[in-house]
């Protein structure tokens, strides 16, 4: 279980949150599914991931990715996940996006490559879903603040 075997013990939150998630959870998902990380550019998440999960096939996307990773074997892509033919349908059985889904469509990036969509994080969940396969496992977080709603 992937549970198990994850050993994220750095500075931070998010990714400490995701550690916690997984104990909670346990999501029915083995070390050896096709995992996607969107916005991997921001924390290393898809190194721990190889780190913890030889096996696991993983991609990451990001606006501002780097197309290669120090893992040869882990695929990088600079891409829009706002675009719903980038994967075939039920291609991944985890997908992970740690605090960036509420950046898709907000521009901050600069423009053409970010540009402003008031849906665009919701066409990243809509497109996240159908790059699922059924039973698979979604994992996004955003930021939230006790008191603030």
């Amino acid at each position: 279980m992937l549970a198990d075997t994850w050993r994220y013990t750095g500075g931070d939150s998010c990714a400490r949150f995701f550690s916690l998630s997984l104990q909670d959870v346990k999501p029915p998902v083995s070390d050896e599914c096709r995992t996607l990380e969107i916005g991997c550019s921001e924390f290393d998440w898809l190194s721990v991931a190889r780190q913890c999960w030889p096996r696991m096939a993983l991609t990451g996307i990001d606006w501002r990715a780097e197309e290669r990773h120090r893992y040869e074997d882990v695929v990088v892509r600079r891409a829009d996940v706002r675009q719903a033919d980038l994967f075939p349908p039920n291609r991944f059985d985890l997908i992970v996006s740690i605090s960036a889904i509420e950046h898709v469509g907000l521009g901050h990036y600069g423009k053409p490559r970010d540009p402003v969509d008031p849906n665009g994080d919701i066409t990243a969940i809509e497109n996240s879903w159908e790059w699922l396969v059924p039973g698979g496992w979604l994992f996004f977080d955003v930021p939230w603040k006790p008191g603030e709603g």
